[in-house]
């Protein structure tokens, strides 16, 4: 049996608020595998997003990311049922400053490659809207409540699935399930945002 060295064990770097604009040239952060910030927590979120896109390294990640993984599952699923029609154009609702917005924004901008828009409003909490537009007409995911969401589309009866705003300790253990870089959250933070920002 081969004992386990010191160079063999993952480290993981957590800022749970005050995130280094370059977390991958912290000290800590240069001896992790994974470093993981919270852009929610930020004075400016949106503004850190943009920092850490600048400065990104594999195994940088950000628990907005996280904690769109269930909004992501539901609508790649909903987009995989006929007509398999192309998405014209998304908008998302929201609340101000919330950055899970942001990198679901983005997603939806480099995966469909579709006019995206965002509306935040004061009273919202987290996601509470997201609407595809295509021909036979809209797919809408309504989660006014911050924990049921109501799936409607063309021909199908609603659908309400549970879909509660996931706290800090789910979005944390989410992280640390997977210890490789995350090169979808690479691709939206580099890639996506960019996208968003020249539309």
């Amino acid at each position: 049996m081969t004992p386990l060295l010191l160079p063999d064990v993952p480290i993981v770097v957590w800022w749970p608020e005050d995130a280094p604009e370059d977390p991958s040239a912290d000290p800590l952060g240069a001896m992790a595998h994974r470093r993981v910030t919270d852009s929610t927590k930020e004075a400016s979120g949106e503004a850190m997003l943009r920092r850490l896109a600048a400065e990104h390294e594999p195994g940088d990640t950000d628990l907005a990311w996280a904690r769109v993984t269930l909004w992501r599952g539901l609508i790649a699923a909903a987009l995989d049922q006929p007509p398999y029609e192309s998405v014209a154009s998304v908008t998302i609702e929201g609340e101000i400053g919330h950055t899970s917005i942001d990198l679901l924004a983005a997603w939806l901008r480099l995966r469909l490659r579709c006019p995206v828009t965002v509306r935040r409003h004061r009273d919202a909490d987290a996601i509470t809207r997201v609407t595809l537009e295509r021909k036979s007409g809209p797919i809408v995911f309504d989660r006014p409540d911050g924990r049921v969401v109501t799936i409607s589309q063309p021909g199908q009866p609603d659908r309400h699935v549970a879909l509660p705003i996931r706290l800090l300790n789910e979005a944390l253990a989410e992280e640390l399930r997977r210890l490789d870089p995350d090169e979808m959250f690479g691709e939206v933070l580099t890639k996506g945002l960019a996208k968003l920002d020249a539309a």
